[in-house]
């Protein structure tokens, strides 16, 4: 039998399940959420819901039930906003109120709606009003505590997150298991503070928060506790290379670097390694004097007078700035002897040698009339392939280094300058290159009136040619022995003892 059309297209009208009659069958698309409310009688709508951020991963919500006899309510989340797609998330039990979304993104705004529902998904009443709530931000990290005066702590912490619109500080006086208090609150991306008005002497511990766009709070920081100096009086800064950076007789581990340095190093509140320069000057000091004192050690290992287009490279190998690097338009010894950008970091490299990255010069101070600083640089200036700063460089670099001192207004005999001991591991591209710049570092010390140490007399019988005795360095040719730190410790001490006090 042939089937004409129509007789075809009513069999296909009225009997739709039958194979070849056009487009195969579908099943029927999800209802949106809106088309959940659409049955008749419908029960009132959720009420009074609120959505509020508990952590960076959380949100709690809360509701007014408003309808009896439901079997559950569906909670609907969007996560485009108040107007964006919003897809079920959970299904709770009868007559719940409350439930907490976890597993969230921080810093992440997250929209909800709650609807009534029987035991078969079908909604029973309205959906509530949508309610939105941001995640909170992740807390600040390395967060440094400083002793910077008798009466301040100077704060710092990095920044980890992105939109948060100020930070919480906290701080205990009872030790760094508390209790904490909120202290201040700065806006966002401020990574410094300083707590004022304290006691000389005291410790204070400190932690600080995030504080999100919606007012949420980021759990606390890492705990750091940092003591205020009692009533210092002098304060001397030490910067060099790896001689007056640390203790080149120890062997790693065990051998700490300055906080500025490479890793390991000591923390910025730590005290002198004892064997180091910075050791020996602190003990010297303690034994002759009993007036409070402070010695900061900025010494680098491997790094030279130059860099910033005044002579060789402008970064160590470990990624060191140089003395004359320019870092946010800031050279490193602006920053850490002038205190300029207060407290103003290297942009060190993350790497093994600085795995938390760059390093800020929390002990940074803007010296005043009792305050002195000791340079020993340039044995590393033409040393090595990339290294070839002539004596002259040398010489121009370390008296703009004296320059920028006196320009800043301080005494030029407050500046302590060495002359250099001897290098002979076979690095130098020059024979006579330590006697040439020790020969200009004499000549400059007597036209600009600093102190000169002469530290390549009392190791070398030549000007820094050759070692008076083998017995004077570690047996590498380059690094000095304790009893040279124990000399130039002594001979630091001495000048500043005797140099009257100002008021």
């Amino acid at each position: 039998m042939t089937l004409r059309r129509a007789s075809l297209l009513f069999a296909c009208a009225s009997a739709t399940w039958l194979a070849g009659c056009g487009d195969a069958p579908t099943e029927p698309e999800p209802a949106a959420p809106e088309a959940l409310a659409a049955a008749a009688a419908l029960s009132p709508a959720p009420s009074n819901l609120t959505t509020e951020a508990t952590s960076q991963s959380a949100i709690q919500l809360t509701w007014t039930d408003n309808t009896s006899g439901e079997a559950g309510f569906q909670v609907w989340r969007s996560k485009t906003g108040p107007t964006g797609t919003f897809a079920l998330r959970t299904t709770t039990g009868a007559n719940v109120k409350k439930w907490r979304d976890t597993g969230l993104t921080p810093e992440t705004q997250y929209c909800y709606k709650v609807v009534a529902v029987d035991g078969g998904g079908t909604a029973l009443s309205d959906f509530s009003a949508t309610s939105c709530a941001t995640t909170a931000p992740r807390p600040p990290k390395q967060l440094v505590a400083m002793g910077s005066t008798p009466t301040t702590v100077s704060l710092t912490w990095l920044d980890n997150s992105a939109g948060e619109t100020g930070f919480q500080v906290w701080r205990s006086t009872a030790g760094s298991s508390g209790p904490y208090s909120l202290r201040a609150t700065v806006a966002g991306n401020v990574t410094s503070a300083d707590d004022a008005d304290l006691s000389p002497g005291t410790q204070y511990c400190y932690r600080a928060k995030s504080v999100g766009v919606d007012g949420a709070v980021s759990g606390f920081s890492n705990t750091y506790c940092g003591t205020t100096p009692a009533q210092v009086r002098v304060r001397v800064v030490l910067f060099g290379d790896s001689n007056t950076d640390r203790c080149e007789d120890v062997q790693p581990p065990s051998r700490l670097s300055s906080y500025v340095s490479v890793s390991p190093r000591l923390a910025p509140g730590d005290a002198p390694v004892a064997c180091s320069v910075a050791g020996k000057v602190l003990a010297a000091w303690q034994s002759s004097s009993s007036t409070p004192f402070q010695v900061v050690n900025h010494a680098i290992a491997s790094t030279t007078t130059g860099g910033g287009g005044f002579g060789g490279p402008n970064r160590t190998p470990a990624g060191s700035p140089e003395a004359r690097t320019l870092v946010s338009k800031v050279t490193r010894f602006e920053g850490e002897i002038l205190g300029k950008a207060y407290p103003w970091s290297g942009n060190e490299p993350t790497n093994s040698s600085y795995p938390t990255g760059a390093i800020k010069r929390v002990n940074a101070f803007v010296p005043g009339p009792n305050d002195f600083v000791y340079v020993s640089m340039g044995t590393n200036d033409n040393a090595g392939p990339t290294r070839k700063l002539t004596a002259a460089q040398t010489a121009a670099n370390l008296r703009w280094m004296v320059q920028q001192w006196t320009a800043a207004g301080r005494a030029a005999d407050h500046f302590m300058l060495t002359t250099l001991p001897p290098r002979t591991d076979g690095t130098l591209n020059s024979p006579t290159a330590i006697p040439d710049r020790n020969a200009l570092i004499r000549d400059l010390a007597a036209e600009l009136g600093v102190h000169l140490i002469d530290l390549s007399a009392h190791v070398s019988d030549d000007d820094g040619m050759t070692w008076k005795s083998a017995t004077l360095n570690i047996g590498d040719g380059v690094h000095y022995t304790e009893a040279v730190r124990a000399w130039i410790g002594d001979q630091v001490v001495d000048w500043m003892s005797a140099a009257p006090l100002a008021p």
